[in-house]
């Protein structure tokens, strides 16, 4: 609790400090458990230091920690992937392609094994569809469509897989 009144104060004597917001807003995810505040200090550190990859890993990372918690139905929990999570990590995969800890995130988000099996099912888009109709039948069209996106964007920068 310490720590929090720290960077807190910090903040408030430099709020321009997107670094300041990315601290707190671990802090609160890990070890104060509060995601919507997490989530709001994430925001702020994409919005302080939009051309940091490592702020959008972050707020990818607190966007899929807040479906998880935050939707107490089963029904809602298995939409799968937020799309939230997925747009920051392919900004985050656009900015910084060669980042061991953006490709990490990465691949524990998006199902880059699509391109592994796309010419088995006939294109990219024809697994994540199968795979997620199977899988998180709730899922939204949002989400697909930034699945593949994602995964456009890892196969021209990643062009091993």
């Amino acid at each position: 609790m310490q720590r929090f009144a720290e960077l807190s104060e910090q903040i408030q004597a430099d709020e321009f400090d997107g670094y300041l917001y990315g601290k707190r807003s671990h802090l609160l995810l890990h070890r104060l458990y509060q995601p919507q505040a997490a989530l709001a200090d994430a925001k702020q550190m994409v919005t302080r230091l939009p051309d940091l990859a490592e702020s959008h890993v972050l707020l990818s990372e607190v966007h899929m920690v807040c479906s998880r918690l935050l939707e107490p139905d089963p029904e809602i929990c298995t939409l799968g992937v937020p799309a939230e999570a997925v747009k920051s990590l392919t900004e985050a995969l656009r900015l910084e392609p060669s980042n061991k800890k953006v490709i990490a995130a990465f691949r524990g988000v998006v199902p880059i094994r699509a391109l592994q099996n796309e010419y088995r099912y006939g294109g990219v888009e024809a697994w994540v569809r199968a795979h997620y109709s199977y899988m998180y039948p709730k899922q939204d069209e949002e989400t697909t469509a930034a699945i593949l996106q994602a995964l456009l964007l890892w196969k021209s920068a990643m062009p091993c897989g």
